[in-house]
């Protein structure tokens, strides 16, 4: 698939948000007093950015919940 640089910029940010989501997610700490609040925040934000990838560029990115989890 060929990408204009505009593609391949949105792309990179898409990839770079759901490696830095995703990371948090499994970083937060149950020692945490928000614990659960912060896992669940993280992982809503790596989903929506794989959601995003997979649908504007035809990836199958894996999420942690499936998009209807979300409605």
């Amino acid at each position: 698939m060929k990408l204009s640089k505009k593609q391949a910029k949105h792309l990179t940010q898409l990839i770079n948000a759901i490696g830095v989501y995703d990371r948090m997610a499994a970083e937060v700490k149950i020692t945490d007093t928000d614990y659960v609040e912060k896992k669940r925040q993280a992982m809503k934000w790596c989903d929506e950015n794989t959601f995003a990838a997979n649908e504007e560029f035809g990836l199958t990115l894996h999420t942690y919940q499936p998009k209807e989890y979300y409605a």
